[in-house]
């Protein structure tokens, strides 16, 4: 007679009894008709014991405890565990009734402990993992501590589940609950922060190896999307706000923002031989950006391959052909350091240390302008400490974590909900000193995970690109100047 409960509701009542099975239901795994009665749950057959082989029947009373012990060893992968002929059995007689099983008794057997691992996996999720443990405790008795697990306030967080929700939310199936989509968030929130391993990550939050790696790409395309009116080239009056900022803010006119690149450390793919292999001896993939006014990335280029040499990673760059394109309004410039060749768009400072008065100027007022890029680097890699080592992923996915950074930096340095008073400082100037007076995210170790672009050799500018660095070196001086820059330069 068809059991109308179904393998479903069947292996519930299984581990609502705290992971003990009986005889009874022990006859019903091995009596499943077909691998589709666990699939879909629609063809489920009971037995009847006494209908059944003799090799199979064990007796009425005769529990079966310590199932558990099979999937403990296991337990943070939710797969079902090979039959290896030693389950836990107490009776020496279900020793003797497994060895008789044919073979798809043990492999529905191995599905079904599969089945209640995973149950009493989400049961034990949702009352020790530590979207309702460590941060549900820490959201309402100490904000700090959960602003520094995940580098946001309540109010961000729940402001961004919100927007990524739709995205990585699953539907449940009639054989387990989808992942809610605010434990994902939390755990790659959690990842970006600490830089921890995918295994601590499997042991906090109570979710498979295998199942956080399948979903951070997910999260991170969801955030970069959900964010994308935060990271997004300007529009023209855009530009003006930026140009209006670095001129009021940082006394460098017509400047719409500051480029520099890093190194991001990777371990070599599989099969890769140099393609990755850079001038520091390591692994990496190139990030370009250029910063505005206020420390926020408004243009971001991910993915070179770190073996291009110095001159070449900016002109392999989708950057360098956008500004090459007419990117930036017509007479304005980017600044950037001796890493970048010198254009017309792109001041970099006079090199060598035989200098005029003029030109140490120039390169202090540029230096201050660019040190904002430097802090937006170094702000993003103190307040996620995933970059504080080489990345063990692929290209592809380090790529997705980037921009997901680079879209949450931005947006938690706009959005109001955020904690100020427990966000990292940026370098300032002590004018009467001539100091730099360090910002606070300098107190962190050093990232591994990110190296400076080397200093290009190159020195093939156009006479034109370096008229205008001496018309800005001449400004600096006589209309444009201010009272502290001999001191700072001295």
């Amino acid at each position: 007679m068809d059991d109308p409960a179904g393998p479903s509701k069947r292996l519930r009542k299984t581990t609502s009894r705290e992971g003990m099975l009986t005889s009874e239901d022990l006859n019903h795994i091995m009596n499943w008709s077909s691998d589709e009665d666990i699939d879909s749950g629609s063809s489920w057959s009971g037995a009847n014991p006494e209908q059944a082989e003799p090799n199979i029947v064990v007796q009425q009373n005769q529990s079966i405890q310590n199932v558990s012990d099979v999937w403990r060893k296991d337990k943070y992968m939710a797969q079902p565990i090979p039959f290896t002929g030693t389950t836990g059995l107490k009776a020496s007689s279900d020793y003797a009734m497994i060895a008789k099983m044919n073979s798809l008794q043990k492999k529905n057997l191995n599905k079904a402990i599969g089945l209640i691992s995973t149950a009493i996996l989400e049961e034990r999720r949702d009352t020790l993992g530590a979207t309702n443990g460590l941060l549900g405790e820490l959201e309402f008795e100490d904000p700090k501590e959960y602003f520094v697990t995940l580098r946001m306030s309540e109010s961000c967080f729940n402001f961004l589940l919100k927007k990524v929700q739709p995205q990585i939310q699953r539907s449940d199936t009639h054989l387990r609950m989808a992942i809610p989509a605010k434990t994902k968030l939390q755990t790659v929130l959690y990842f970006f922060a600490t830089g921890c391993s995918l295994r601590t990550l499997t042991h906090l939050f109570r979710l498979g190896k295998s199942t956080i790696s399948e979903f951070i790409p997910e999260v991170c395309i969801a955030i970069y999307e959900s964010l994308q009116d935060f990271i997004k080239v300007p529009d023209k009056e855009g530009w003006k706000n930026i140009e209006k900022g670095f001129k009021n803010e940082w006394n460098f006119p017509m400047c719409c923002g500051a480029i520099d690149g890093k190194h991001v450390i990777i371990k070599a793919p599989p099969e890769s031989g140099s393609l990755y292999y850079n001038y520091k001896e390591s692994n990496s993939i190139v990030l370009m950006a250029v910063v505005e006014h206020k420390y926020c990335f408004s243009y971001i280029d991910v993915g070179c391959n770190g073996r291009v040499s110095d001159g070449g990673v900016f002109r392999n760059c989708s950057l360098y052909q956008a500004l090459e394109d007419g990117m930036l309004p017509e007479g304005h410039v980017l600044v950037g350091d001796n890493a970048f060749p010198l254009k017309e768009y792109l001041l970099k400072p006079f090199p060598g240390n035989q200098l005029t008065l003029k030109q140490k100027i120039f390169n202090y007022r540029l230096s201050r302008a660019r040190r904002i890029v430097e802090n937006a680097f170094g702000i993003m890699a103190a307040r996620f400490r995933v970059f504080e080592k080489p990345f063990p992923y692929s290209p592809e996915k380090v790529i997705l974590i980037v921009k997901a950074c680079c879209a949450l930096h931005n947006w938690l340095n706009e959005t109001k909900l955020q904690y100020r008073q427990f966000e990292y400082t940026v370098d300032s100037e002590n004018f009467d000193t001539g100091e730099i007076v360090r910002g606070n995210w300098r107190d962190e170790s050093e990232p591994n995970g990110f190296e400076s672009l080397k200093n290009s050799l190159a020195n093939h500018s156009t006479r034109r690109s370096q008229d205008l660095r001496e018309r800005y070196a001449d400004y600096f001086v006589v209309e444009g100047s201010i009272p502290w820059q001999t001191r700072m330069v001295h």
